[in-house]
C-alpha cells in the first residue's frame, strides 16, 4: 500500500530530523512518529526514540506558530 507516495519501501514515510515528510502530496505539512518513520530513521519503536521523536516535532510546531503568528500580525 502506498498512502500517495508517502511509503518508502513498504518500511514507512520517509521523514527529517523533525518528523516531516518529505514525499508524497503532504510534504513539509504532516508530521510523523514512531514506526511511521521507518522509511527513514529505522530504530523507532523504543519509547526513548518516540519520546526524543516527539519533542523534535513539538519544537518544529512551536516555530511554524510563531512564524504564522507573526506574518498574520503583519497582516
Amino acid at each position: 500500500m502506498d498512502f500517495y507516495g508517502l511509503i518508502r519501501l513498504g518500511l514507512g514515510m520517509e521523514v527529517d530530523g523533525d518528523g516531516r515528510v518529505l514525499s508524497g502530496n503532504a510534504k513539509g505539512r504532516l508530521f510523523a512518529l514512531g514506526v511511521w518513520t521507518r522509511g527513514s530513521l529505522w530504530e523507532v519503536v523504543a519509547v526513548p526514540h518516540i519520546r526524543d521523536a516527539a519533542r523534535r516535532v513539538v519544537a518544529a510546531l512551536m516555530y511554524f506558530d510563531r512564524q504564522f503568528d507573526a506574518t498574520r500580525r503583519k497582516g
